[in-house]
């Protein structure tokens, strides 16, 4: 699951991650996020921050509440931000925009042991 406010971040993250592999259903509202999202469907989810609505700090901490398990990332300009909401956030879960396509391949590879 990828869930960013900018379709444009989206689309080419969406993109470059299929082209690695990847199956991706992507978001740009995080309502519209939790209302798909379903304990195991997802390993990984990458989330913006600054979302209107409801922010990824908000999806984070419900998603969380129901599957301790899936990995969670952040693609944002608000590391600290997310930092201070978030502390036991481990930092490399954390990814600062802009963020390139191939280093996020590169994450989620080592996140579902395809390294």
């Amino acid at each position: 699951m990828l869930c960013d406010d900018d379709p444009g971040i989206t689309a080419v993250l969406k993109e470059g991650l299929n082209d690695a592999g990847f199956t991706v259903d992507t978001f740009n509202d995080a309502k519209a996020a939790l209302s798909e999202f379903r304990k195991g469907k997802y390993s990984v989810i990458i989330l913006d921050e600054i979302m209107p609505g409801m922010d990824g700090i908000a999806l984070y901490q419900l998603v969380r509440r129901n599957d301790p398990g899936v990995r969670i990332f952040f693609v944002t300009s608000y590391e600290t931000a997310v930092k201070r909401a978030l502390p036991d956030l481990q930092d490399d879960f954390i990814l600062e925009k802009p963020v390139s396509v191939k280093h996020l391949i590169h994450i989620m590879k080592e996140a579902t042991g395809r390294l």
